[in-house]
């Protein structure tokens, strides 16, 4: 899939390209009206200007409306003043100002309230109709890996970014279109700078809608975590939620604070608004990619293998100490017996087991011959079953089981791994990484604190992963937005 990828990114570099280009070309002059003004003709009005860097180079009067079109004449700022002075009642004028500032290329930027320039409609829908097709082809690439069962960190990727940016969307539509006069028709008629705005304030927007569940999550996955400590012991990765929790509500925290302190046009309050708007984003960022996380590994616990399975490894965990299978792991090796009996029944085809799991210290035999013996007693014959009996964790019994598999057959083969619902979603993560053939998971259910904790930990685990990317990610939209905040500050 990383062609359509490719594409999609070659396109939005294009149309971002073609929006510079354009704004370039088409903002050689700015129009501008002024209204009420009480001049009768054009000799009624006064210029003014601070700098001479732009010129009024056309001027209509009509029912009290002036027409203007200001042209660049060099780089800089200015401050252009319109004076007018009734010819019935001396003290009945008119006085307003304009700021510009003329970029490069020849362009000129009305920030009038708000920065503004011709052809900025054309560029507010390229910028919308990127948003568009992002919010589209994710959601389609989503949907084409949940539709082949293609469950990984890329798939969750493409759901928080399409989540991120559907979301995004919303905002700027809804706001935007209010702004321009309740109507979604009129939305590229307001001033650029307001777009830029609305666009801004979409992470404090979001942090803010999304705080509630945020919070229910972040306490679910702190009752998760107390739960897991107390039935498997101390370990830093059954402290994920705790640790989410501080540094989201840090996170919430900082924000409020620059919010709060953002007020005003200052160059403080610049910065701080921009600081805000960063954090915010960031945390809508990745708040999206946990939504993302959750379903994915939902919908990977809930989908089941095509009854065309060879080989079936289970996926060991701690035994009893007298060498029984402990309630989570008999439910794995019942799931597994449960698909081979129901494959057995609709294709006729029989698999064979790949009981894995080593022996840990302090346990009397393998998880591997504990889960044989379990097997044998349910009537399976000794021949479909296969030990692996060296694997330490779980990407070892993957990788074991894969060998072992391979050692028994020369051909091409069909494998399914059968474990816990909360971690089906890692064992096609792991089994896609050292190459277990068409691999397909099989779920058994447990304990629903188990879930909690484990999406944060695919969450974990996609952050890693895709790195490179989620921190091209976080320095694309802190600079994007602290850019989008300093431009829409003009007015």
């Amino acid at each position: 899939m990383k062609k359509p990828f490719f594409i999609f990114s070659i396109f939005i570099l294009i149309s971002i390209l073609f929006a510079l280009v354009f704004t370039c070309f088409s903002a050689r002059e700015y129009h501008a009206e002024r209204y009420n003004v009480n001049a009768l003709s054009a000799s009624d009005l006064t210029f003014s200007l601070d700098n001479n860097n732009v010129e009024v180079t056309d001027i209509r009067v009509d029912d009290d409306t002036v027409a203007l079109t200001v042209k660049p004449l060099r780089m800089g700022y200015d401050c252009l003043g319109i004076n007018s002075v009734s010819n019935e009642e001396e003290n009945n004028y008119y006085y307003d100002l304009i700021r510009f500032y003329n970029g490069p290329f020849g362009t000129i930027f009305a920030m009038d309230p708000a920065l503004n320039f011709s052809g900025s409609g054309v560029v507010i829908a390229v910028l919308f109709f990127d948003i568009v097709l992002t919010a589209v082809f994710m959601s389609v690439m989503y949907v084409r890996y949940l539709r082949k069962g293609d469950f990984g960190y890329s798939m969750v990727a493409c759901g928080g970014i399409a989540l991120f940016t559907i979301i995004d969307l919303g905002i700027v539509l809804f706001a935007s279109s209010i702004s321009a006069g309740g109507f979604i028709v009129n939305l590229f008629e307001i001033e650029f700078g307001s777009f830029l705005s609305v666009f801004a304030s979409f992470g404090n927007l979001f942090s803010f809608v999304s705080a509630p569940f945020m919070v229910i999550f972040s306490i679910a996955v702190t009752v998760s975590n107390l739960v897991l400590i107390r039935r498997e012991g101390f370990r830093v990765v059954n402290l994920l939620g705790a640790i989410l929790g501080v540094m989201w509500l840090a996170g919430m925290i900082v924000n409020h604070f620059f919010d709060a302190n953002s007020s005003g046009s200052s160059e403080h309050g610049r910065i701080f608004t921009s600081i805000s708007s960063g954090v915010s984003i960031v945390i809508s960022y990745f708040v999206c990619m946990l939504f993302s996380t959750i379903i994915s590994a939902w919908k990977a616990s809930r989908r089941q293998p095509a009854f065309d399975r060879d080989y079936i490894a289970i996926l060991g965990c701690a035994i009893r100490s007298d060498g029984t299978l402990t309630p989570l792991l008999r439910g794995r090796v019942d799931a597994a017996l449960d698909f081979a009996r129901r494959q057995v029944e609709k294709t006729g085809r029989s698999v064979k087991f790949v009981p894995s799991g080593g022996q840990g210290s302090d346990e009397v035999i393998s998880e591997s011959e504990a889960m044989k013996r379990y097997l044998l007693q349910q009537g399976v014959p000794e021949e479909q079953i296969l030990k692996e009996d060296r694997s330490v964790n779980t990407m070892q019994n993957v990788q074991f089981s894969k060998q072992v598999i391979e050692a028994d057959t020369q051909d091409t083969y069909n494998a399914a791994f059968a474990t816990t619902n909360y971690h089906v979603f890692r064992g096609y993560i792991l089994s896609k990484k050292v190459g277990l053939q068409n691999a397909q998971g099989i779920s058994a259910k447990t304990k629903w604190y188990f879930f909690p904790n484990a999406f944060l930990r695919e969450l974990a685990g996609l952050v890693v992963d895709k790195k490179k990317l989620h921190i091209a990610m976080v320095l694309f939209l802190m600079i994007a937005f602290a850019l989008i905040n300093a431009l829409s500050f003009y007015g």
